[in-house]
């Protein structure tokens, strides 16, 4: 366990892809990580329930096609509800970069079953793409994506959203509630306090 997140470093061949949960209520620094963790790649993309003034300060991608995904720096889209299409085309497209899904059951289903997003976590290593998952709580994920879990960093959160997700955290359930407890109570002194989490997948 570590008490603070730093920059996951570039993508580099022959690492692991991470896959990564950052959950946080507004105000505790998740975007400010995300941008930070997406200028260290070759390309970043942040996939957004609606734009923002995070939003404002990047470009946008369409993300349809090869050409789209032909950039450097941080792009982002924002997502319109079971927009499957645009995770179908970062399933072609998208390589040597980082996605970030803020807010991802906005625009996705909880069943990722049938849903590429199942396929870019699944063959993130051979696009050589890491992912984030950015929420406020552990319940504004898909259940599905717990089992990919690399990494977790927890900010100040719903303490009770970690008891309803026991099942899909397992054997790291008690570890990561810790975390939120000990992200909580620093919370009033130091609202940007996190913690870290590496499930050794």
């Amino acid at each position: 366990m570590e008490s603070n997140a730093t920059a996951t470093p570039a993508y580099s061949t022959g690492r692991k892809a991470k896959c990564v949960c950052l959950i946080g209520t507004n105000g505790t620094g998740k975007s400010t990580l995300a941008a930070a963790l997406m200028a260290r790649q070759t390309r970043g993309l942040m996939l957004l329930p609606s734009f923002d003034n995070w939003a404002a300060r990047f470009p946008s991608c369409p993300c349809r096609r090869k050409s789209d995904f032909e950039f450097t720096g941080i792009r982002h889209r924002v997502m319109d509800s079971g927009n499957i299409a645009v995770f179908d085309a970062i399933y072609r497209h998208f390589t040597d970069g980082l996605l970030v899904c803020d807010d991802p059951l906005t625009y996705t289903p909880k069943n990722l079953e049938e849903h590429p997003l199942k396929k870019i976590l699944g063959r993130r290593r051979q696009m050589r793409c890491d992912v984030i998952f950015m929420a406020h709580s552990f319940m504004r994920l898909p259940p599905m994506f717990f089992s990919y879990v690399t990494d977790y960093v927890v900010y100040n959160t719903d303490l009770g959203a970690v008891d309803k997700r026991r099942e899909e955290l397992g054997q790291h359930y008690a570890a990561i509630r810790q975390m939120v407890l000990n992200a909580n109570n620093a919370a009033p002194k130091n609202p940007h306090h996190c913690e870290r989490y590496k499930t050794g997948l």
